[in-house]
């Protein structure tokens, strides 16, 4: 995309991005929220004390779940490569399979691939990555509180580089 560097001093810059790319499809009507969510066991009835928090039905929630060094940098160390990833929990009640009522949920998942699948964010014609984003093994499915957890899993590799304290 630019000739310009890809070193951040952000691990995130991407996020921002991201987010504004799945908010297409709520505008297209695909599901009706983008949320976050720090772990997915926060979407699960807790106990005795019954859910943590309720999932929203038709949501897609963002949980943050992976930061690795790839053990390539420059500058003496200074400068690194990591690959982070994010889970795409998408929550509803009437998890069916062939579209009996409303839109399935093969349909809401491709759609949602569709959308992340290579996907390389840039900002002001500068690279967020250094790769775009691939879809990896997800969360299992789950079914939980009358809902059913259907997750996607993508990951990119960013840049990031040191600041000189001196």
């Amino acid at each position: 995309m630019s000739d310009l560097p890809l070193w951040h001093d952000d691990l995130f810059a991407c996020y921002p991005a991201m987010i504004e790319r799945l908010q297409t499809l709520v505008k297209d009507g695909t599901v009706k929220i983008i949320k976050e969510a720090d772990d997915i066991s926060d979407l699960f009835p807790d106990g005795e004390n019954g859910s943590r928090r309720l999932p929203l039905d038709g949501a897609i929630y963002v949980i943050f779940d992976s930061v690795n060094p790839t053990g390539d940098n420059n500058d003496n160390g200074k400068n690194q490569e990591h690959e982070i990833g994010f889970s795409l929990v998408y929550t509803v009640k009437k998890y069916n399979f062939r579209g009996l009522s409303g839109m399935s949920v093969g349909k809401v998942l491709a759609r949602i691939g569709k959308c992340m699948n290579g996907f390389e964010p840039a900002k002001d014609g500068r690279n967020l990555t250094l790769s775009p984003f691939e879809q990896r093994n997800p969360l299992p499915v789950q079914y939980k509180n009358g809902f059913g957890y259907f997750s996607l899993r993508y990951v990119t590799t960013v840049a990031t580089y040191a600041t000189d304290f001196d």
